[in-house]
């Protein structure tokens, strides 16, 4: 009858690798979380670019039309401008045009936030567990060893 001199560590079924890939799977995933939320600010930015610019544009437009739009194209009498900021009609879209830019302004919070406080977040996450990937092949080839180090005292223990 033959003595089979597997080492323990030999004896053990190896999850290393499939550990690995399904560690590799979150890596991943959290690399395409990260990118989702760059390119979210991204666009939050371009959207805000274009809010920002249409309120200018509006702005601008009212500016030109400025007493017509309070006492029309031929006044009866004259109209002095605490009549126009008294004007109704002129104060809301006033309010208008400035919740645009409140809003364009918002965006940019929202996507300096993303940008700060989530991808960069994550992509510290991504950096310390790709260099703690990149340890485990070292401690993976030790394992084996210590692990029929223990088994071996173990084994001459339990003789006597």
């Amino acid at each position: 009858m033959q003595r089979q001199t597997n080492s323990y560590g030999q004896l053990l079924p190896d999850q290393v690798d499939r550990i690995s890939s399904l560690f590799d799977a979150h890596l991943n995933l959290l690399a395409d979380v990260r990118e989702l939320y760059r390119d979210r600010a991204v666009l939050e930015r371009e959207y805000a670019v274009k809010l920002k610019q249409l309120a200018k544009k509006a702005r601008e437009k009212k500016n030109k039309s400025g007493l017509s739009l309070v006492v029309g194209d031929n006044p009866t009498k004259a109209c002095t401008e605490s009549m126009n900021q008294q004007n109704t009609l002129n104060h809301a879209y006033s309010e208008i045009l400035l919740s645009m830019s409140n809003s364009a302004q918002d965006h940019i919070n929202l996507a300096d936030a993303l940008s700060s406080q989530i991808t960069e977040s994550l992509k510290v996450v991504e950096r310390r567990n790709d260099d703690y990937k990149k340890k485990v092949p070292m401690s993976r080839k030790m394992i084996p060893m210590h692990t029929d180090d223990i088994f071996s005292k173990c084994s001459s223990i339990t003789r006597f």
